[in-house]
């Protein structure tokens, strides 16, 4: 493998990473789990350290947000962040067309098709120093402006963006951020409350949440024929088709690799 190849590789959080951090939060009840979930949203929730978000879903991929990711990660190694600095690759944030891009919180501030090139100069003065490098901002093509802050592209500015909205706060490898956006959190309401299967499946009915494919079927149908499905010595398998082979069409699997949350 190349020293490129290499520094890949460790852009984004491992397996083996994710099970030493929940290794030193031991949880032994149902109590503990909830405890962790309101901890870890509080803290994001106080959280006003600088986080650099490298999108990194397939359109982000395909055109080189992971060179992006390792030289942005060499970048703060080398300037001493440690700490100090939260470097997030997150899925993708809709806007393909201007990947690779880097946006900058908590303000917001959005660099659009960035080179590596470009990388030392955005941490050293954005990142470092709290100043917009001006001519890496994102350009209105009719009347030439530069726009900082990602909420007032005309691209999102007229966007409610319910299903990937948090994108942007989630690394889809990292267990504790799903954990930090309010994951489980349905579970541990079911277990608390002694829910039995069938009635959450009724609720589901009840609620109309229907799939996202073009047939709309019935999340609660499709439940309640898994509940009822036979089973070899009491398991059952549940597999997720997120396939979508027709070309240009990734809508789910873009979720999937973006917010667990939702999908």
């Amino acid at each position: 493998m190349n020293s490129k190849g290499a520094a890949s590789s460790k852009t984004s959080i491992s397996p083996d990473e994710i099970i030493q951090k929940l290794k030193l939060i031991p949880l032994h009840s149902l109590q503990e789990l909830e405890d962790l979930i309101h901890k870890l949203i509080k803290e994001r929730e106080n959280d006003k350290k600088r986080t650099i978000v490298v999108a990194g879903g397939t359109c982000g991929r395909a055109r080189g947000s992971q060179d992006i990711l390792h030289t942005v990660r060499d970048e703060l190694d080398k300037a001493g962040f440690g700490k100090s600095v939260t470097l997030r690759a997150s899925g993708c944030l809709g806007y393909c067309d201007q990947e690779p891009l880097i946006l900058i919180l908590p303000e917001r501030i959005f660099y659009p098709r960035v080179t590596p090139s470009q990388v030392s100069e955005i941490v050293t003065k954005t990142v470092k120093n709290g100043t917009v490098v001006e001519n890496l901002l994102w350009k209105d093509p009719g009347s030439g402006k530069r726009i900082s802050c990602i909420d007032d592209l005309p691209f999102y500015k007229k966007q409610v963006r319910v299903i990937s909205g948090n994108n942007e706060y989630i690394d889809p490898g990292n267990i504790l951020d799903y954990l930090a956006m309010g994951g489980y959190s349905a579970l541990v309401n079911i277990l608390r409350q002694q829910t039995r299967p069938e009635d959450i499946v009724g609720m589901v009915t009840k609620s109309g949440l229907r799939g996202r494919g073009g047939a709309g079927f019935s999340t609660g149908k499709k439940w309640e024929s898994a509940r009822k499905a036979p089973s070899a010595n009491g398991i059952k398998y549940v597999i997720c088709n997120a396939d979508e082979g027709d070309p240009g069409a990734y809508a789910n699997r873009s979720l999937l690799e973006a917010n667990p949350i939702v999908s």
